[in-house]
């Protein structure tokens, strides 16, 4: 990231998040819906699906409390209805304020009036959650998540495509600030490979030989930050040209306090969101059978933890099961299996066994 993109980022950070807080954490503020952020999170799109798949929506920020790096909770709300309130604190304590104009941070370019000490808390992830586990991200863009990513396709060697998007990020300001300006900076990069998305949000790597990318960053801030919370919009033109080994990326990014068109609430799963359902499938499933080697295998989901598999031949095994991402792992005393789901949880493909079992 060159300093200019990376001086907009610090601006209006997108902050890391976890899942968990800290003993050392300060006290937690009042809640109080912030009339600066208008209350759409309660109509996300095809929210009225994710009722009985979130419990919770939560924003969780990292700071340092001096004997190191913590979490805190901010922010704590309950999904119903297709939807969440937004009922922001009216104070952030002190302890998780930082800079808005960090000294490393300063550039000719930017004109800034106001409060030159004042400081912030940026936010852009608004976590979901089933009981305690995160299952996905909402947002506030006009671009509606994808499987898919941006990489240029395979058989599209020589192309051209351009992505827009307007996305927020959330700023609590202790005091007001403005900063406007506008910079254009140029880098010249080689690089060994290129990737080329196959349309399931994975990629193809070329790396037959060297090429040469230039990039072009257009980069426009006007933003106005008054005491308390703030919504800071970042409007992004991406144009990717590729001709042979040379590769050209003109970049416009605007930050600005006015609001763009077309923003909606989305919903991103996770892996932990697909596991969930997945989970659920193979319980509502509850039997699978199969053979192997000779012999029949019967799996049998008798609760949402526990299983019992029996063998021809053999003793039956019980334990515990799970799925993370795209596997179903079994535990007992006496082994250990596992197999890699398929067809959403109707096939069960065994890794340490093989055996398939359909349901």
């Amino acid at each position: 990231m060159n300093k200019k993109v990376f001086f907009m980022a610090a601006l209006a950070a997108s902050v890391s998040v976890f899942s968990g807080c800290s003993d050392d954490e300060p006290a937690a503020p009042a809640a109080k819906d912030a009339g600066a952020i208008a209350d759409e999170s309660k109509n996300v799109e095809g929210g009225a699906a994710l009722n009985t798949k979130i419990d919770s929506v939560k924003v969780i920020v990292w700071y340092d409390s001096g004997s190191g790096v913590t979490t805190y909770e901010l922010l704590k709300e309950k999904y119903e209805d297709g939807g969440f309130a937004l009922n922001w604190p009216t104070t952030v304590p002190s302890e998780l304020l930082d800079s808005v104009l960090p000294a490393r941070q300063k550039a000719d370019w930017l004109t800034v009036s106001g409060d030159a000490g004042a400081k912030k808390r940026s936010v852009r992830d608004i976590l979901a959650f089933k009981g305690n586990m995160n299952v996905g991200n909402f947002f506030y863009t006009n671009t509606a998540p994808s499987a898919t990513n941006s990489y240029p396709r395979e058989a599209e060697r020589d192309t051209t495509y351009e992505n827009t998007s307007a996305s927020v990020t959330f700023v609590y300001a202790d005091k007001a600030i403005s900063a406007s300006g506008s910079a254009i900076e140029r880098d010249t990069t080689k690089q060994k490979y290129v990737n080329y998305g196959n349309g399931n949000g994975y990629f193809n790597r070329d790396e037959t030989g060297d090429y040469t990318r230039y990039d072009i960053d257009n980069i426009t801030v006007n933003q106005s930050l008054k005491p308390g919370w703030n919504a800071v919009y970042q409007e992004e033109t991406t144009r990717y040209v590729q001709t042979g080994r040379t590769i050209t990326v003109n970049s416009t990014q605007t930050m600005t306090t006015t609001v763009p068109g077309g923003l909606k609430w989305y919903f991103q799963p996770n892996s932990n969101f697909a596991a969930i359902e997945t989970a659920a499938k193979i319980l509502a499933n509850r039997t699978y059978t199969g053979t192997a080697d000779g012999a029949t295998w019967a799996l049998t989901f008798t609760s949402a933890t526990a299983y019992t598999l029996a063998i021809t031949g053999e003793d039956s095994f019980t334990g515990t099961w799970e799925v993370s991402d795209n596997y179903l792992y079994l535990e007992s005393e006496e082994d250990f299996f596992y197999f890699q789901i398929e067809n959403s949880g109707n096939r069960l493909v065994g890794m340490s066994y093989a055996i398939t079992l359909t349901h």
